[in-house]
């Protein structure tokens, strides 16, 4: 109800694992066993700028070609735009906050 357009926010508290791949993440949120429907709402988070230094740890993963990568906890990023797609989707696109 609060537009965080512009805002700073923090995913989490612990270590982030994002993938390199859009496609790898699209397929991955919109196939995820918490989808219990079509209308379960989803969000897709996009990075558009980082600005820290992100581990890749795709060689050690038992699937490499999702291209994960991790960051530090606390990492906070600014929500540039929102899109709503259909089916209770909604993709946020993030820029990383100094």
């Amino acid at each position: 109800y609060d537009n965080p357009i512009g805002k700073c926010i923090s995913l989490e508290d612990t270590i982030l694992s994002f993938t390199l791949s859009e496609d790898i993440a699209s397929k991955s949120y919109r196939n995820s066993d918490k989808n219990i429907n079509d209308k379960t709402p989803t969000i897709l988070y996009i990075l558009k700028n980082r600005k820290s230094t992100f581990l890749d740890v795709s060689e050690f993963s038992k699937f490499p070609h999702e291209k994960e990568v991790l960051c530090n906890q606390g990492i906070k990023f600014r929500v540039i735009n929102i899109e709503e797609k259909e089916n209770n989707h909604v993709v946020y696109f993030l820029e990383e906050c100094l």
